[in-house]
């Protein structure tokens, strides 16, 4: 399955054509309280809410986005105006590290990522597996779905966010690695 990795600096794509060391880093290296480039309020957070929409649950109910939650709800009020009926609340952090890929070839997706290169992932399996075995976890890899409600997962981002196309790889470890790919694992692609 062939995927296409944007890079932030031409000279990585030597290591990614012909083996060697690339980081592995962490969901949270992604995260900003805006979206820019490959930076989006929606990492590290797994949230399902029904029954309610976010701005009026969060106006009644508090929580730092650090916070593990189940909360049901059986009717939520501001004022006299009902905003909820049977709300069921759930989140949850999580970490762990990506790799984030595209599933097509686009200049303007390089471009709003900020990047000046790109490689063709050749067989992104075979990538997730050689990993695996360096790490000695199982990963996984998925398509990004992409939602206009508040929901959020690992694979689940905003459709403000359906412009990246995005591909993952995740693994749940606590700390950025560095890892050896193969030689041949990709090509060099102009975009």
């Amino acid at each position: 399955m062939k995927k296409y990795l944007y890079l932030q600096k031409a000279e990585w794509v030597e290591t990614w054509i012909n083996g060697g060391s690339i980081p592995i880093r962490l969901a949270s290296t992604y995260k900003s309280k805006e979206r820019k480039g490959i930076q989006t309020p929606d990492e590290n957070l797994t949230r399902k809410l029904r029954g309610a929409n976010l701005d009026d649950f969060s106006k009644l109910i508090h929580l730092g986005e650090k916070v593990t939650a189940n909360i049901i709800v059986g009717e939520m009020a501001i004022g006299n105006r009902t905003v909820g009926k049977n709300v069921n609340y759930h989140q949850a952090p999580y970490e762990g590290i990506v790799l984030c890929f595209c599933n097509k070839l686009s200049k303007e997706i390089a471009l709003r990522l900020e990047k000046e290169a790109c490689v063709e992932i050749l067989d992104v399996d075979a990538l997730l597996n050689h990993i695996n075995n360096q790490l000695g976890l199982k990963g996984l890899g998925k398509e990004c779905e992409y939602t206009s409600t508040s929901d959020r997962g690992i694979f689940l981002k905003s459709i403000d966010d359906s412009w990246q196309e995005e591909y993952r790889l995740f693994w749940e470890l606590q700390t950025d690695v560095e890892v050896e790919i193969p030689p041949g694992i990709a090509s060099e692609v102009k975009f």
